[in-house]
């Protein structure tokens, strides 16, 4: 499978904010509609409030999409993909209609890096800062922030919750808990050389309670549960000795590996290979608090990092206890981020609130998916006008709204929100134009005309050579005919 590929829904960096006022209540959230995507762009969402106390009013939105050109599917370092300048500015004027100063507590995510630039970025995560990138103003003045990180969403739901996604505690109630140990397994498995050839596989049978005990693995095959018990079952390659690894949290299974051979790996027609004693080594990891600080990025702060890891592990756990991921290789990559900043509207007053961002859409082939969501603005206490421009010299395809041509681009004006969401796409030719794609169309066209040009020129010399040597054979018969 190509590198990059994934199933599940991006939306664009928006200038999204979840903004909490001063003793608001009921957290709320926001969703997104799911399609398949090949290239990951990044989630973003329009303004979200959490808590429907709070009177602040969005006055106006305007939102401006400048883009010039489009990224590309691919990119080896930073510096190149630091060259792609499309970006989106939301401006959101709040105003506070009360007789009283309201502080606002704003989170504005932007998200994972997005797909393509997995590479540019390095496959484990890198701390490379390219948060310069963004930039959060309220009335012209730069607002100070924090990163904040969270796991990825992957499904089709982009839940905003202040105080479920973003915590400053550690997760208390979740399994494996801070100070449950945790446990290492190292099997060492090789092959012998008079089965070499025959399809093998080692398979690692742990018996535990579910409750009491969580199995973590990667890099597997196939699991599933037999006689009560669960097997996970690894390829073996036929060179050389083997090392696979997994982890237990809480009390230690039972645990049995051997190596068998057959076409049925689901519980039916495998047979021991003899011979073959797989070796299984144990070693204590410390607590779980102890074993995520191993491998935490060191931008990443510990709290996020530990309730990512949490996260993770309970999203991909199944009803027996058995979770389908190594959390070591949970890198920054695989972290969406936050900026979460401070904001005091004035009793009477208004406070205009500018958020820029750079545009990464989901790449599907050659067409570009722009997605902006508007309907959690809904959520504010009122909402006046809305404007969106989006500069570029592209044309734009299934627009969700109406947007007019301008001289510059496409613009739409209105009072009040949209029913639905901005969407949009950009198709590009047969590749991107980031990406060399007009250099290897252009050999496409060499190599299209030039088999059948050089087969034509092929058959016209052949045919010269045959006629030349005919014509001077017919003179040489004349010569010998005449006296």
């Amino acid at each position: 499978m190509e590198h990059g590929k994934k199933k599940f829904v991006s939306l664009i960096a928006a200038a999204g904010l979840l903004a909490a006022c001063a003793g608001a209540a009921t957290p709320l959230s926001a969703r997104a509609n799911s399609a398949p995507v090949y290239w990951e762009g990044v989630n973003g969402t329009g303004p979200v409030l959490i808590g429907d106390a709070c009177p602040v009013e969005v006055a106006s939105e305007k939102l401006t999409l400048e883009i010039p050109d489009l990224p590309a599917k691919h990119y080896d370092s930073q510096e190149q993909f630091e060259e792609y300048r499309a970006c989106v500015t939301a401006e959101y004027a709040f105003f506070n209609p009360t007789q009283t100063d309201i502080a606002m507590m704003l989170i504005f995510p932007f998200g994972a890096r997005p797909d393509y630039a997995y590479d540019a970025f390095g496959a484990e995560g890198s701390g490379q800062d390219d948060t310069a990138r963004y930039r959060i103003t309220a009335d012209g003045q730069d607002v100070q922030r924090e990163i904040r990180y969270t796991l990825h969403s992957f499904d089709a739901a982009f839940p905003i919750d202040l105080t479920d996604l973003i915590s400053d505690e550690k997760r208390t109630d979740r399994f494996p808990a801070a100070d449950t140990p945790i446990t290492e397994y190292r099997v060492l498995a090789e092959l012998p050389q008079t089965k070499r050839g025959r399809d093998t596989m080692l398979f690692v049978e742990l018996s535990y309670n579910p409750i009491r005990t969580r199995i973590f693995a990667g890099g597997f095959q196939t699991y599933f549960e037999e006689n009560g018990n669960l097997l996970i079952g690894y390829d073996l390659p036929e060179e050389g000795s083997n090392e696979f690894v997994l982890f237990a949290a809480g009390a230690q299974p039972k645990i049995k590996a051997e190596l068998a051979q057959g076409d049925g790996f689901y519980g039916e027609d495998r047979i021991p290979v003899e011979g073959a004693a797989p070796v299984v080594q144990t070693e204590d990891l410390g607590n779980f608090e102890e074993y995520t600080e191993r491998f935490r990025p060191a931008h990443v702060g510990e709290v996020d990092f530990y309730n990512a890891v949490s996260d993770e592990i309970d999203r991909r756990t199944n009803g027996y206890g058995f979770c389908s991921f190594d959390p070591a290789t949970l890198s920054e990559m695989k972290l969406d981020r936050w900026y979460r900043y401070s904001l005091t509207v004035p009793a009477g007053g208004t406070v205009v609130n500018r958020v820029t961002a750079p545009l990464y859409p989901d790449i599907i082939g050659n067409t570009y998916r722009y997605e902006y969501l508007l309907s959690p603005a809904w959520q504010w206490a009122d909402f006046g006008t809305l404007e969106i421009a989006v500069e570029t010299p592209y044309t734009l395809e299934d627009c969700s709204l109406d947007l007019k041509q301008t001289s510059t681009g496409y613009a739409l004006q209105r009072d009040g929100l949209p029913l639905s969401e901005l969407t949009f796409s950009i198709r590009y030719g047969n590749s991107s134009p980031n990406e060399g794609g007009l250099f290897y169309f252009a050999w496409g066209l060499v190599i299209l005309f030039a088999i059948p040009a050089a087969s034509l020129i092929a058959g016209v010399t052949i045919a010269i050579v045959f006629g030349v040597r005919a014509h001077k054979n017919k003179k040489k018969k004349n010569t010998k005919k005449s006296p």
